[in-house]
């Protein structure tokens, strides 16, 4: 799915989930001269709450949530 889920302030709701922590600590850097935005992939909010006590786990070899877009090079 290609919608994005963002806080109030346009970042993920979070990229770092624990039984203890839920933060946004990962973003994308990218420099608007060289390149653009095509789209940003969703992260699943629901599916890592729902499925998961925290990270890393039997599905995800890290404690923090990939982050996807495709870019266009200028």
């Amino acid at each position: 799915e290609e919608k994005e889920e963002k806080s109030n302030d346009g970042h993920p709701k979070f990229t770092n989930l624990k039984p203890d922590f839920l933060e946004t600590l990962d973003f994308i850097f990218y420099d608007t001269q060289k390149c653009s935005v095509e789209k940003i992939l969703e992260i699943d909010e629901e599916m890592y709450l729902s499925e998961n006590k925290g990270l890393p786990n039997s599905f995800h070899g890290s404690d923090h949530i990939p982050l996807m877009a495709y870019f266009n090079i200028n």
